[in-house]
């Protein structure tokens, strides 16, 4: 039982620190992300409507291509996986 209490005082001393310091952060007022008084502006660029036919199709490619890139990933650890459980199963 030697240190018992200390080992006990420096538990809930750590324990009072904590709470001191949690509820200091969420006490504060730091409410700077909950202000709904004023709303988000952007600035985008204008496009035209040909410009914005381009951008719309760039989009798109990289989307096919992304699309293209994950199925051949999945066909290709697919075919691993099979091929090693052929393998033990030989």
């Amino acid at each position: 039982m030697d240190g018992s209490l200390g080992h006990f005082k420096a538990t809930l001393s750590r324990r009072k620190e904590r709470k001191a310091k949690n509820k200091s952060k969420f006490e504060k007022g730091n409410r700077s992300l909950s202000n709904s008084d004023s709303k988000t502006t952007y600035r985008f660029p204008k496009l035209t409507p040909k410009e914005l036919e381009k951008v719309k199709a760039t989009i798109k490619l990289k989307k096919q291509t992304q699309v293209l890139n994950e199925m051949i990933i999945f066909a290709a650890i697919l075919i691993a996986i099979i091929s090693v459980i052929l393998f033990l199963n030989i």
